[in-house]
């Protein structure tokens, strides 16, 4: 039978447009082009054995109304296959996640192979485990600038990501830090561990050879970072300008927006931490 246009409300989320053609027989329903919203379904559900087989051709701009989370945004394409007794279900797919923001501000555009575990169908947004077995950072013309794993397990909300890029292009991340005029390559490594909307912590290793900050060269900058979600630990960054050496340490911290640094150098222009940290920065000096 063709079902036309309906209304869905599923787990107090926004009301849902339902259409397509399904039919019943010995207790199987059979799904062909049947829409939930713009999300398009085939396959098959068998009723008795509660058990069901589809593939779906996604399109969703506001997957994030599901669980009720407002500080991010982005838009979902691409194809799922889902099998599984309706307490076990199994899924893979291949998904492009674009129009990204965060609080406002634009994320890069992603491109993600996963698979899903230990879902409950009727729990299905509060269960189970997300394995991340690909994910491409992309850059603003599509391609790709970093390569990273990791997971995600929805009822307990921790996570785990790992990426990483031993040259990095600045230019290819041009459009998200354009604010700071830079250029340059980045050898790049990253990783992440917590929990959503709870405690984090996380690690960045940095290196780099002739980085510019607007017309200002920094010969060799390396760089090791720590924190959680209150505070960015500076554990050690050291760089070359000038030809001088400066070492570094300090902290940012992310709920006040300020810094506090200390510097050892010789001969060396602080000028540049000015620059770049701004009004907020106290940046204390010592002779090496």
């Amino acid at each position: 039978m063709d079902l036309t246009d309906s209304v869905l409300n599923y787990n107090n989320t926004e009301n849902a447009k339902i259409h397509g053609k399904l039919n019943l027989k010995n207790k199987i329903i059979y799904l062909e082009d049947f829409y939930f919203k713009e999300n398009k379904f085939l396959g098959t559900i068998n009723l008795d054995k509660e058990y069901l087989n589809l593939k779906a051709n996604l399109l969703e701009s506001n997957l994030n109304n599901y669980y009720k989370d407002t500080n991010v945004k982005y838009r979902v394409m691409g194809v799922v296959n889902i099998w599984g007794n309706y307490d076990d279900v199994r899924a893979v797919a291949q998904v492009n996640l674009d129009s990204i923001y965060y609080r406002g501000k634009k994320i890069p555009d992603l491109f993600l192979k996963l698979s899903y575990v230990n879902g409950d169908l009727s729990k299905i947004s509060e269960t189970g485990k997300l394995n991340l077995t690909e994910l491409k950072i992309l850059g603003e013309n599509g391609f790709n600038i970093i390569e990273a794993e990791g997971y995600l397990d929805i009822f307990s909300k921790e996570f785990n990501i790992k990426l990483g890029n031993e040259n990095l292009a600045i230019k290819d991340i041009e459009y998200l830090v354009n604010d700071y005029k830079l250029s340059g390559k980045l050898n790049l490594n990253f990783e992440a561990s917590g929990t959503i909307k709870g405690k984090m912590k996380y690690e960045l290793n940095l290196k780099s050879t002739g980085l510019k900050y607007n017309n200002v060269t920094i010969d060799k900058i390396s760089a090791k970072m720590s924190g959680n979600e209150k505070k960015l630990n500076v554990e050690y960054l050291e760089m070359n300008y000038g030809n001088n050496m400066l070492k570094s340490e300090g902290e940012f911290n992310i709920e006040k927006n300020t810094y506090d640094f200390s510097v050892k150098a010789k001969d060396f222009d602080l000028g540049i931490f000015n620059i770049i940290l701004g009004e907020k920065a106290k940046v204390r000096k010592s002779l090496m």
